[in-house]
């Protein structure tokens, strides 16, 4: 263990003093003065030795341990931790600071005492804070005491190697309820419509939504009165949940899978409330897993992952998508060719009749064919089937609105790696609205309003920027 004495701003006033004196009281020649001089520079060279003498024996005396709460906490949490400084040397040990060695992605702040005297046989502890501003294993290589004298003219560095590693991750894990998330999306869910044609008013009745009441003619009449439409039995909603291997990654609270079926619920809710049939197909890489129905009461069942495990299948299709995905290191502009070539040969080959993502958008054309298709996945597989079947879909009128659960990008708090992910995902995007559809992207307590805003007749708020 090196140690390195120094003189501090005192120290280095005496010795300048010192050389003041010698050198005044030669030129003058009064041996008082030169007297003083090298009194003064034998007093410091005497301090100094004894600090040196004290160091060297602190290095072994003096002992230092970490102690932290817990090792494993959630992205930006703070905690806290202590620092036990036993003095086992027969002097008093004078800490004049604290520091640690740390990764980058970690802050590191001493919250007190961060400097005190610890006499001999005694300890000190010190409390520090630590905040991760990165995922991952993260550690404190060492940790750094400075050292001073009685006098405050020397100061000493003792480094102690008492490495702490800690584990961060996204958010807690828990499990998710629709509210405790998209608390916001309950209430302005309400503004789904049941219907465009407008019937008339009539006297309000026990069980009607409070948005259709109609002001004017209350105030008019003097009693309650609501508007009435005429219902459109023939259209619906239809709720697509994707449960591949990629859904059940981490998101901002449980997995992306949990995110996505609290979003179903919730829509189901409303859709269920404004009278509409509403059905959820739960889908994955390479079928349709189940089919969940609500009632005209608007209960559901309860949604949970399915325990299903999918067939691998290394693309979607089964064919391989490799080797054009490597034009792009050949050719100029060469991605938007491999897209479209990928499209061609699963439109000539039929590989995208053999996917999740289609059965379960022909089973729910099949059962209502002029709902709305709401589509809930982290768009991570099956994209060029899902771009053929809308494509196929689009030209019977029927319309499509995906919603990206828990984007990679938004997940990666690293700029350096989340850029490239954020417009690979926009290139995704924007080749899904070349062909029809309704995509969004937004964070995930917005997310319910930006799908409700997507639903209604004449929506006000354009949702799908990335940037949102």
């Amino acid at each position: 263990m090196k140690k390195t004495i120094r003189t501090t701003w005192k120290g280095d006033w005496l010795l300048e003093f010192s050389v003041a004196f010698t050198v005044l009281g030669a030129v003058t020649r009064e041996p008082v003065l030169a007297s003083v001089g090298v009194i003064l520079a034998l007093t410091v060279s005497v301090l100094g030795v004894r600090f040196r003498a004290t160091v060297t024996q602190m290095r072994s005396r003096l002992q230092v341990q970490a102690l932290l709460s817990k090792h494993q906490f959630p992205l930006y949490e703070t905690v806290y931790g202590g620092l036990l400084v036993r003095n086992k040397a027969d002097t008093v040990a004078r800490v004049m600071r604290i520091t640690a060695s740390v990764d980058k992605d970690l802050r590191f702040d001493i919250q007190g005492p961060g400097a005190g005297s610890i006499q001999p046989g005694k300890e000190m502890e010190v409390v520090f804070r630590l905040t991760p501003l990165a995922t991952g294993r993260l550690q404190i290589s060492q940790f750094q005491l400075t050292l001073t004298d009685a006098r405050g003219l020397f100061t000493a560095q003792l480094p102690y190697h008492e490495p702490v590693t800690l584990e961060t991750y996204l958010g807690l894990i828990q499990p998710l309820t629709p509210l405790s998330l998209y608390a916001g999306g309950s209430s302005t869910s309400q503004k789904i419509a049941t219907g465009v044609d407008y019937a008339g008013i009539r006297e309000y009745a026990p069980g009607d939504e409070d948005h259709r009441v109609e002001w004017k003619a209350t105030a008019r009449l003097r009693k309650l009165m609501v508007k009435e439409f005429h219902p459109e039995t023939e259209t619906g909603l239809q709720i697509l949940v994707d449960t591949g291997k990629t859904m059940r990654q981490q998101a901002y609270v449980g997995t992306r899978l949990d995110e996505a079926l609290a979003v179903a619920e919730l829509l189901a809710q409303a859709g269920t409330n404004m009278e509409q049939t509403v059905n959820i197909y739960l889908y994955n890489e390479t079928q349709l897993v189940s089919k969940i129905t609500a009632d005209q009461q608007g209960k559901i069942p309860t949604l949970t992952a399915p325990t299903k495990t999918p067939a691998k299948n290394t693309s979607a299709g089964g064919f391989r998508t490799q080797p054009l995905t490597t034009l792009g290191s050949i050719l100029p502009d060469a991605g938007r060719l491999s897209a479209y070539l990928r499209l061609l040969g699963r439109i000539i080959g039929r590989g995208h009749r053999r996917t999740g993502v289609y059965k379960a958008v022909t089973a729910a054309t099949g059962d209502a064919p002029e709902s709305t298709l709401v589509i809930l996945t982290d768009l991570e597989t099956n994209v060029d089937a899902l771009i053929a079947t809308a494509q196929i879909h689009s030209e019977r009128g029927l319309r499509f609105i995906l919603a990206q659960i828990g984007a990679g990008w938004r997940l990666n708090p690293q700029l350096n790696t989340a850029y490239p992910a954020y417009q690979r995902n926009l290139h995704n995007h924007k080749a899904l609205q070349r062909f029809g559809l309704t995509t969004l992207d937004v964070r995930p307590e917005l997310l319910v309003d930006a799908i409700v805003n997507e639903l209604s007749p004449t929506p006000t708020i354009k949702t799908h920027d990335l940037a949102t």
